[in-house]
Parts: C-alpha cells; structure tokens; sequence
C-alpha cells in the first residue's frame, strides 16, 4: 500500500514539471500594429476595405485578433476586412486575443455621386440668365461640388463655378456639369437660344412742338425691352412741314403746320406716332433795302417822327370804322411792340399784325393776317376787304428810292407809303398832304438768324 502512494506522488511530480516545461515554451504578444500605416480612410458606401495588422513578435504563440466596430451601421468589419453601409464616421478596432495588445482606425463613410442628370433641356433668350436644374445619382451623395462648361460660347456661356448660363445669340449649345471628385461622373443638357420678336413699339412723346430750322429727336422703346431685333424707321405724313431721317430719327422743322411723325419697327412693323407742331420764326428784321424778291411775310411798324425807336407799334392789320375807316393809321389801329437791334424782340400778338406780300402778276399783293388787301384801285389807294379784292386792280408795285419816290401804292385816298431819305435813320414813311408817320417794314426770317 504504501508503495502505491509512493507511486502516486511520483506521477504527479512528473506531470507538473511536464506542465511547468511546456509553459515557459509560450511566447507572448509584444505589438500590434497597422500594415496600411493610415490612422483614417474614407470609403464610398457599398464598397469595402481591408486593414490589415502585423503581431509583434512574428513568432508570437497566439497572433489571433479580434475585430469590433464603434457603428456597425455605420461601417462594419470582418476578418478585417471593413464595408461602408451608411455615411457617417465609425472605429475598428483590433485587439488581441489576450487583451494585451490594440490598434484602431477611424473610417469615414461618404455617399460620392456616380451621375448627374438634368430635369430638361432649356430654351432661354439672347440676354437671359438662368440657373439649370440638377440632381445626383445617388441623390443622397454627399459630394457635390462640380465645374461647368458649354461646347459653344458664342451661342450660351456658363459660370464655371455658380452654373449660371446666359444666352449670347441663336442657336444651340451643350452644358455640361463634372464632378469635381471624380471626373469621370458628368451630366449636360441641351440649351437653345431662341429670338425675342418685337409686340409693340412706343414712343415716349406723343406730341412735339419745334420751331422752323430747329430739330429734334424722339425717344422710343420696343416691348419687351429685351426684344432682338430693336432697329426701327423713321417717316413723316410731310416733309414739307417737318422732315426727318429714315435711319437716325432727327426732325428738322421745315415750315409753320403739323405732320405726323411715326416710328416702324422692322421686327413685325409695329408703329407709334408724334404730332410735331412747326412754329413760325417770331424773328422780325427791319428791311431798309431793296428786295429781290418781296415776298414773304413783314409787320408794318409805325415809328416816331424824329426817333425811328421811340415808342413804336404795330399795325394790327384790322379795318377801323367810322372816322378814318379803311386808313393805315396808328392813332386808330395798332399795338405796341420793343424793337432792339432792328429786330422784333416783343410785341402783343405780332401775328395778328403780320402781313403776307405775295407776288402776282404786275406786281405783289398785301394781305393782312386779318383778311384785308392793301392795293392801289384806280386813282386811288385803298384797304379793302378779302371779298372786295380783285389782284388785278388791287397790285402793288415795291421799290426803295433815296429820292421819296412811291415804293408801294399802300393807303387810302391819296396817302401813300415812302421812303423817307432825309430822316436820320432809313425807313419807309407813310405820308398824307400835311404830314407824314414814318413807317417801317419788318420781315420774318427763316431760320432766324444768328
């Protein structure tokens, strides 16, 4: 019996310095490290990385290591290999098996775009600008900074950064948008440039009022304002009242009237007019020569005796009643006017006192602007009513003589209009058998001068 026991304590000796022997055989994990050498990757969701991890010593008994993730749903890990499901950030983790030894590495998952699509095509305007609309594919990608260009920049041009495109002239053009992360992912869509016609054409002023030899333009707009063809012409209803130019649009003031002046667009020929009114000149310069031609139209100004510019006034052109009916006379029928430099520089109502001389046959006839003719009948000079006029009988002859002679049968009962040579400033007077008013004639000028 008690060489069994002996036998007993005997194997158990030898089984624990077997044991005690293959203990200190082990060789444990001194280091764990990261072959990538990267402390963080970013992986596009739906594709994978592998990481992969070195033991330190290479010889360890136990290299196993065990892999974990922060986020699974984020990026999950097998066997060190690691799959992006959603964007986001995570932590894998590797770790060995005793514990002892651990290593990580921050993973980024993104949602990069593999495509970019447009909603339509566009059709814009010369001098439009518009922003395309877009997506991605995937439309949850987070990435999407892209460039932009056009295959034609005469016809559309782009921001190559914002993507706002501007429509330069007709035709077509193709935009296209580059991912900026990856060249390779494009999109692009057709752009037309199309015309703007011209609906409508308005003129700023409807009415002008100009003098003779004055000009003018008119300001005009087409609708829309953005229309692309905004060239117009120009025409009058007469050019005998106011001319203007067919291509520039400047009104000259021809003669006293109305005309008509409209603007045509040559896209659609749309119209808007302006009624130009053409003034007569009041410019009034003293005559104290012949004449080649008296024609025209003159005021006919009573003047002082011994001062050509004292108190001067206008016949008034009117028939006085009763005593001294039918005379030129200015104690019956006249008004004031100022006379500076031998012109008319203000008067009340000059027209109404303007005479027309007007050439007829064996001579001029002189018609006030209130109807009546002064003309020589018989023996005898008379004014007479419009209704009593016969040019034949009622002409007058008009002529300048240093010697008084008659320059114009004008007056009534023998009195007649001269020049006074002797007065101290040359004009014409009107005379009667015991005196003379001095009388001036006052012509109106086209264009006024200078």
């Amino acid at each position: 019996m008690k060489r069994i026991f002996q036998f007993g304590i005997l194997m158990f000796i030898a089984i624990m310095a077997m044991t005690s022997c293959k203990e200190d055989n082990s060789i444990s994990v001194t280091g764990l490290n990261l072959v990538n050498k990267e402390d963080v990757v970013v992986i596009v969701t739906g594709n994978t990385y592998e990481v992969e991890v070195s033991v330190e010593p290479s010889d360890a008994t136990e290299k196993g290591v065990i892999w974990t993730s922060s986020n699974s749903g984020v990026a999950s890990v097998l066997g060190g290999v690691i799959t992006a499901n959603l964007p986001g950030v995570a932590e894998i983790v590797a770790t060995t098996v005793d514990g002892a030894k651990s290593v990580s590495i921050e993973v980024i998952v993104t949602n990069l775009a593999v495509g970019i699509v447009f909603e339509s095509d566009l059709k814009i305007a010369i001098g439009e600008k518009v922003f395309p609309k877009y997506g991605f594919v995937p439309p949850s990608a987070i990435d999407k900074s892209v460039r932009w260009s056009s295959s034609n920049e005469d016809v559309a041009t782009v921001d190559a950064s914002t993507g706002e495109i501007t429509g330069v002239k007709t035709g077509t053009a193709i935009i296209t948008a580059v991912l900026i992360a990856d060249n390779n992912v494009t999109g692009s869509c057709n752009v037309e440039v199309l015309s703007i016609p011209v609906t409508d054409v308005t003129l700023t002023s409807k009415t002008l009022s100009m003098d003779i030899g004055e000009t003018a333009t008119l300001e005009y707009a087409t609708i829309p304002s953005n229309a692309d063809n905004q060239d117009v012409t120009w025409s009058t209803s007469d050019a005998n009242i106011a001319a203007v130019d067919q291509l520039t649009g400047l009104i000259t003031g021809i003669a006293e009237g109305t005309a008509t002046i409209t603007v045509t667009t040559l896209d659609g020929g749309f119209t808007d007019n302006c009624l130009v009114t053409v003034n007569a000149t009041t410019e009034f310069v003293r005559v104290d020569d012949n004449l080649s031609d008296w024609s025209g139209d003159y005021l006919i100004v009573f003047e002082d005796a011994t001062n050509a510019y004292a108190a001067p006034t206008v016949f008034n052109g009117a028939l006085p009643t009763g005593t001294g009916a039918g005379q030129l006379d200015a104690t019956l029928n006249a008004m004031d006017v100022k006379i500076a430099d031998g012109k008319i520089v203000a008067g009340a109502a000059v027209n109404a006192a303007k005479f027309t001389i007007t050439a007829v046959d064996g001579g001029y006839s002189i018609r006030s602007a209130s109807g009546n003719f002064i003309g020589n009948s018989g023996s005898a000079n008379t004014i007479t009513a419009a209704t009593e006029f016969n040019p034949a009988s009622h002409t007058n002859t008009i002529t300048i003589s240093d010697s008084n002679a008659v320059i114009s049968t004008l007056g009534y009962e023998g009195r007649a209009m001269r020049y006074n040579s002797g007065a101290a400033s040359r004009r014409f007077c009107f005379f009667t058998a015991s005196s003379q008013q001095p009388v001036a004639l006052y012509k109106l000028q086209y264009p006024p001068t200078p």
